[in-house]
């Protein structure tokens, strides 16, 4: 009895002298910005009256083929939050997949490693990894590929395969004068179509400021029916003749 009451009191010293759990929660969420670059904000909040330092935070998943992390050591004041931006890696498309971050903490005893379940108020992690898996599903069954810029017109490779290819869509500067130009049936003969644009609106800010103004929505229906819009990229140097093409049909050049 000795024996079992001098270990409980033991137990009850080492308790009352160990640091508490530091209190913070998480959440993640994209920024306009950040979408077209597959980046994600991992949101740290301070709930403690305390400044707290975050050592490391690694956003884990199996929607993901890897972890993604923030290696910087960063003081968070008392009851604020920091945005720790990362790059999200391509997406497994496994089914039913469970998010988690697990954020490194600094504490008077070193460092404690919380492992915690982040809040996704806008879905954005389950729309990456669905359109990230519709992507590569069209892209394994058809080619939807810009070649470049002549004039006003967009050069799009155009091969159906067995997916059917409907209307091209707009973006911020960009409406297509011929939406339907890349339209084609599954088994269709591949080529080369061309888009006529034209300026969705005449704006020196959205111009200025441009974060997706140069990815272009088509719409894909593949074999088992799915739908959904294939965003076709462009490379740098059609990117720099497409702003240029805005300024001149805005009369901003």
């Amino acid at each position: 009895m000795v024996r079992e009451a001098a270990a409980a009191a033991f137990l009850l010293a080492v308790s009352a002298c160990a640091s508490p759990s530091p209190e913070v929660t998480v959440s993640v969420y994209q920024t306009r910005s950040d979408m077209p670059l597959d980046k994600i904000e991992i949101q740290v909040h301070n709930v403690t009256s305390e400044p707290v330092t975050v050592e490391r935070a690694h956003l884990r998943s199996d929607r993901f083929v890897t972890e993604t992390s923030w290696n910087e050591p960063v003081e968070i004041p008392a009851g604020a939050a920091v945005d720790l931006k990362v790059q999200m890696p391509a997406a497994s498309c496994l089914p039913d997949p469970r998010d988690k971050v697990v954020v490194s903490v600094r504490t008077d005893d070193g460092t404690q490693d919380l492992t915690l379940v982040p809040e996704d108020p806008l879905g954005q992690l389950d729309k990456y990894s669905a359109a990230r898996c519709f992507e590569r599903d069209v892209a394994s069954t058809a080619t939807l590929n810009v070649e470049g810029l002549r004039g006003d017109r967009l050069q799009v490779l155009v091969d159906p395969g067995q997916a059917r290819i409907g209307a091209m869509g707009t973006t911020i500067l960009f409406r297509p004068r011929n939406p339907g130009a890349l339209r084609a049936q599954a088994g269709g003969e591949a080529g080369l179509r061309q888009v006529v644009l034209r300026p969705n609106r005449c704006d020196a800010h959205a111009l200025a400021e441009d974060k997706q103004g140069t990815y272009f929505p088509v719409s894909v229906t593949l074999p088992d029916g799915r739908s959904g819009d294939y965003t076709m990229t462009v490379d740098q140097q059609t990117r720099v003749g497409l702003y240029r093409l805005f300024a001149k049909q805005c009369g901003l050049s």
